[in-house]
């Protein structure tokens, strides 16, 4: 059976679209036509097969996932190159095939510039950590030149504690927010070990099966052989969606990570502030000089500030962005040989397209995401009194338009993808399954994503053999 893609993408090559490996099957069954192209479409399909393989060989271990990023790029180029002739050309339906295996390969080449793209967020997230402790400093320079031009601690020792009380709330927020996370992580990995436990069942009935076959009678044997497939395709399913519901689990880990450590500064600057009540409380006769020379310094944070925000800003639109554009590239490449495929493998066609038309949502609510949380740091910062808060207001109202641009193009690219699912040709469950995710993603607002993505059941679902209409889509095998 081939698999209906879930409400998010898996930025795993080959994992992400199990029905690519069906490929061969789902779109081979009832072609015909040239030579050449019938060749290039059964080469292509044991490239990418073979790249498959490699992929399952390297589970479990990251190292040698990593390692194997370059041979897998290099075999879906292969792929593509093989069928670059064939697709959108007249060889019948084998043209079909090959412009349905030109958009796996394009999807496979888009997870690892995903990959790429997750890279560059978590450094700009880094670098995000880095400019608020600067800005940590400033407020510490900024107190003391308040407090030292006066020579009265008192409003002073309010402000600390006002701003004590606002990181104090901050905390608790965070952790509060990491509980979250960790209730969502738990939650997951018992959802895991219940896909494992159904799976390794299925694999011992499986077992079970095969081994009353050894002694049944040769009439008997057909029926119990088809039980084993089934068992065994079920086991697969079963390990799948545990395979992607710790693909989730490892995009969860490192932000429940990022807000432990959000805490751990944030208890540092607790800590700062209390060195700096101290301090004030003892030095009620702080020189003027002290004052000014603390104004100097908040002065040279200040320009620090500006500096980094900058930098920031440049790194997120240039670099990131680059990123995302390499990653959107490939989607709508997959996208444009999915269009390119004949009536015999339609919904094959459909469903490849739907995936990187989906992926396309995903990529464009990150960087909506990502352009977000900049414009809220940056209209910080315009907030504050500093000489360049009109500046800081314009990287804010930049950042801000590009979020929305991009929210708004995640939502184009779900809605393409829902009418995508939508029109895949098929029956009963596999049907049901498909228009509910098409319901799903349909109106769906970008940052609301993952509150229905929780829902793991629609992780995969399997079309079962014969449930397509179309011409040579009827031979669907897993």
């Amino acid at each position: 059976s081939a698999m209906i893609p879930s409400t998010h993408s898996v930025r795993r090559p080959f994992r992400a679209l199990p029905f690519v490996l069906a490929g061969g099957a789902l779109v081979l069954g009832g072609c015909d036509g040239g030579d050449a192209a019938e060749t290039a479409v059964h080469e292509a399909s044991i490239v990418l097969k073979t790249g498959a393989a490699a992929d399952v060989a390297s589970r479990g271990t990251s190292s040698s996932a990593d390692s194997l990023a370059a041979y897998r790029e290099r075999r879906l180029n292969e792929a593509l190159q093989t069928l670059d002739a064939h697709v959108g050309s007249e060889s019948g339906s084998y043209a079909g095939a090959a412009a349905v295996l030109a958009s796996v390969a394009e999807n496979g080449l888009a997870i690892e510039h995903e990959a790429e793209l997750i890279s560059g967020l978590r450094e700009l997230s880094n670098r995000q950590t880095v400019l608020r402790g600067v800005l940590g400093e400033w407020w510490k320079q900024h107190v003391i030149a308040e407090s030292s031009a006066t020579f009265d601690p008192k409003d002073s020792i309010s402000e600390l504690n006002r701003l004590t009380s606002v990181l104090e709330e901050e905390v608790e927020h965070v952790r509060q927010s990491k509980a979250t996370l960790d209730e969502k992580i738990s939650t997951l990995d018992a959802q895991i070990a219940e896909a494992m436990t159904q799976a390794d069942a299925e694999r011992n009935q499986a077992a079970q099966i095969e081994l009353e076959s050894s002694r049944a009678a040769p009439t008997e044997r057909p029926a119990l052989a088809e039980r084993v497939r089934e068992h065994t395709r079920r086991a697969d399913s079963y390990e799948f969606q545990a395979q992607r519901l710790q693909t989730r689990v490892g995009q969860l880990r490192p932000d429940a990570a990022e807000k432990g450590r959000h805490v751990e500064r944030l208890q540092k600057q607790l800590s700062l502030l209390e060195d700096s009540r101290q301090q004030i409380a003892e030095q009620q006769q702080i020189s003027a000089d002290d004052a000014a020379a603390a104004r100097r310094a908040a002065r040279e944070t200040e320009t620090s500030l500006f500096e980094r925000s900058a930098a920031l800003n440049d790194y997120l639109v240039n670099e990131v962005g680059e990123l995302a554009s390499n990653a959107e590239r490939r989607l709508r490449s997959a996208v444009t040989n999915a269009g390119k495929s004949s009536d015999s493998a339609r919904d094959s066609a459909m469903l490849a397209k739907a995936s990187a038309q989906h992926r396309l949502g995903d990529l464009h609510d990150r960087m909506g995401e990502a352009h977000a949380a900049l414009a809220d740091l940056f209209g910080h910062l315009a907030s504050l009194p500093l000489e360049n808060a009109a500046r800081f207001q314009a990287l804010a109202d930049e950042r801000l338009a590009s979020a929305d641009e991009a929210r708004q193009s995640a939502r184009d690219a779900y809605a393409d993808a829902a009418r995508s699912f939508r029109s895949v040709r098929v029956r009963g469950d596999a049907k049901d399954a498909l228009d509910a995710l098409a319901d799903r993603l349909e109106g769906v607002e970008p940052e609301s994503l993952d509150e229905f993505g929780g829902d793991e059941s629609m992780d995969e679902t399997p079309i079962e053999d014969g449930a397509g209409d179309a011409p040579g889509d009827d031979e669907i095998d897993g």
